[in-house]
């Protein structure tokens, strides 16, 4: 046979290499990968929260204008637009996208 046989010293001279690496790699997943996971995992919280907000307050300015804005504001504007529609025009403007934060 062309291999050669390893003696027990080396074996666990090989094993004990392997279990090096390995701790190391788990320092690095515990330190790096795993902290940025949880960053990440907290500005998506974030954003969902934003993006939430967002959509309902869109649901209630709709409502609104169906409620406030088909009334005698409409009827005396002769089809302009009332002080409903210019104030969803200003409040989506207001609630645009906060930055990022820096780290």
């Amino acid at each position: 046979m062309g291999g050669e046989v390893m003696d027990l010293s080396d074996r666990v001279d090989v094993i004990s290499t392997y279990v090096d690496c390995f701790d190391e790699i788990n320092k690095l997943l515990d330190q790096e990968i795993l902290l940025a996971l949880e960053k990440l995992r907290k500005e998506q919280m974030q954003y969902m929260q934003w993006s939430n907000g967002n959509t309902e307050l869109d649901r209630l300015i709709v409502k609104g204008i169906a409620v406030n804005g088909l009334g005698k504001d409409k009827c005396k504007n002769n089809g302009k637009q009332g002080k409903s529609g210019q104030n969803r025009h200003e409040n989506r403007k207001s609630r645009e996208k906060p930055e990022a934060e820096a780290v």
